[in-house]
């Protein structure tokens, strides 16, 4: 916000100067032997009244305090302009939320599904051969499209690797006080880029453009449609080819119970070890604590860019690094 008013400091300086001298002449003209001196502390005090200052001098001081360049500019009345209020910082983007939207699932991962922005395990699609289909008919899908090939990872993590962690975490984010093991399930989902080719390719001109076509297969065409002309303008467009993921995550204590808080202790761990893996929950079984998340807890994906070669999607070779 600007200054009501700015005024140069050598003006400042000029004035007090005039201001002085101007009472000090005064004074000195209007002094008789019955005035007495000023007492007491102040800037009368330190002036010498009874010095001696002629007409002419008193003259020249007067006229230079009176000139319009001594005094303060007038007050100015004040501006019916309203002020305006500082610009409001954006709210903080909710990739499940603001980035659903046409059917597609943001938090969910997939191959086939096309986009442009990914926060962690969330991604900003355009488009996605799954997202449209009814929920009962996605993992079909998903299996004629791709292969799954299941892995198991135990993992374990020691005292002073907890201890390391929760010096980073902080004491306010709970961690188990003795190790833990971990039983990782995943499925890894690949495809080949020629297989999503020729699946792009049936959904713009083969079973996606038939008059039979379904509800979901005509969203699937209209999305590539937007993807094909996105790409026509030169923006930069990748897609899944591949994901490793886990229905469920077993945590454990080696060779110990597990009690009632242990649930929320070994989540926490979980997390703090995969900071992206958030909106986790737990719950107790008989020999482990079971973590899931919704839809899916993803470890990470593949992803290619995406360019055209006329009118046809193609995936190019060299792997993209999403963020």
């Amino acid at each position: 916000m600007k200054p009501l008013l700015q005024i140069p400091g050598y003006c400042l300086c000029l004035t007090f100067l005039v201001s002085c001298l101007t009472s000090c002449s005064v004074l000195k003209k209007k002094k008789t032997a019955e005035s007495p001196a000023p007492s007491g502390p102040g800037l009368l005090r330190a002036l010498e009244v009874d010095s001696d200052v002629p007409d002419q001098a008193y003259d020249r001081l007067k006229a230079i305090a009176d000139s319009p360049s001594a005094n303060l500019p007038p007050a100015t009345a004040p501006s019916d302009t309203p002020v305006e209020s500082p610009t409001p910082l954006p709210e903080p983007v909710n990739p499940r939320k603001d980035w659903a939207h046409q059917g597609l699932q943001p938090a969910a991962i997939q191959p086939g599904d096309v986009f442009f922005q990914n926060m962690g395990p969330y991604l900003n699609k355009v488009a996605s051969l799954i997202d449209p289909l009814p929920e009962g008919e996605r993992e079909a899908a998903l299996t004629a499209l791709a292969s799954i090939k299941p892995k198991r990872m135990p993992m374990t993590l020691s005292v002073a690797e907890l201890a390391a962690i929760k010096a980073e975490v902080g004491p306010e984010f709970p961690l188990p006080e003795r190790s833990v093991a971990f039983d990782i399930r995943m499925d890894e989902v690949s495809t080949k880029a020629s297989r999503l080719e020729a699946a792009f390719e049936d959904a713009l001109e083969g079973t996606g453009s038939s008059p039979g076509a379904s509800e979901a297969e005509k969203k699937i065409r209209k999305q590539l449609q937007n993807t094909r002309e996105r790409l026509q303008k030169g923006e930069e467009l990748c897609v899944i080819v591949s994901v490793s993921r886990s229905k469920e995550v077993f945590g454990s204590y080696p060779g110990a119970p597990l009690g009632k808080r242990d649930s929320e202790l070994i989540r926490n761990a979980l997390e703090a070890l995969y900071p992206h893996l958030d909106s986790l929950s737990s719950e107790k079984r008989e020999t482990a604590i079971a973590i899931t998340r919704d839809p899916m807890i993803y470890w990470e994906f593949d992803v290619r860019k995406l360019s055209l070669q006329g009118e046809r999607i193609v995936i190019e070779t060299q792997a993209f690094a999403a963020n």
